[in-house]
């Protein structure tokens, strides 16, 4: 009996703990609906004004990004510099922007709704997948 009631603090005191906490998830539901994105990487942390991109039509290869980005929301990460962004577009046009820092003490995705920004953890398949796109990714005075 003496462990019935023991058990039933604890099944109780997980369930307050669990639901008490302040965790969002799912944020860029809408990213699922892109068919399409412009990966841009900055070539100065921070400053967008020169980029180099990349354009991807394939999306599914972006799976794991899309996974990242509506994941766990984290503590806010200002010392994190933006590497980039990448566009995610429909046919009507612009969804989103997800801001990247890919280093390794800062892999986070950002993402501004409403006026506040967003931290999500980056995977290491994310980070892989953004350096092999930083290869293929040009100047946009370069020519088709």
């Amino acid at each position: 009996m003496k462990y019935y009631f023991i058990l039933s603090l604890l099944s109780l005191y997980s369930i307050s703990v669990g639901c008490n906490e302040k965790t969002s998830r799912n944020l860029m539901p809408n990213l699922a609906g892109a068919d399409s994105v412009a990966i841009m990487y900055y070539n100065t942390p921070n400053d967008p004004r020169f980029f180099r991109y990349v354009k991807e039509y394939d999306v599914q290869k972006m799976r794991q990004v899309i996974s990242d980005a509506n994941g766990k929301v984290i503590a806010q990460r200002p010392d994190c510099a933006t590497q980039g962004k990448i566009y995610f577009y429909e046919e009507k046009g612009a969804i989103d922007v997800l801001y990247f820092s890919n280093k390794d003490e800062c892999m986070t995705f950002s993402f501004i709704i409403t006026g506040e920004k967003y931290f999500v953890k980056m995977s290491a398949g994310s980070s892989e997948l953004l350096n092999k796109f930083k290869l293929l990714a040009r100047d946009p005075s370069e020519t088709n």
